[in-house]
């Protein structure tokens, strides 16, 4: 799997990426006229919806990572490291208030 992965160029990657934000995006937008007032669908199932459209775009960020060098990888943990910390912030500022 992970020599399947390596051998993927990153203009793949990067048009698989594109594409999953530009549906994800619609469909995001669909849901939030679906869910909102006009209660159509519930918010539960919107939620669960969002999540299985989102989950082939972690999947192409994750083969990106398996196919950063070295640099790429620590500025990529980096930025986990941040959104990490931004959640445990937000969490807490919830759980505080």
């Amino acid at each position: 799997m992970l020599k399947r992965i390596r051998e993927l160029e990153d203009k793949q990657l990067l048009r698989g990426v594109w594409w999953n934000t530009g549906i994800f995006a619609v469909v995001f937008l669909i849901l939030c006229y679906l869910a909102g007032d006009r209660d159509y669908v519930s918010f539960q199932a919107a939620v669960i919806i969002l999540i299985v459209v989102y989950i082939p775009g972690l999947l192409l960020l994750l083969a990106m990572y398996v196919k950063a060098d070295a640099d790429t990888r620590k500025a990529y943990n980096m930025r986990i490291g941040l959104v990490a910390a931004a959640g445990v912030i937000i969490a807490l500022w919830r759980y505080m208030n």
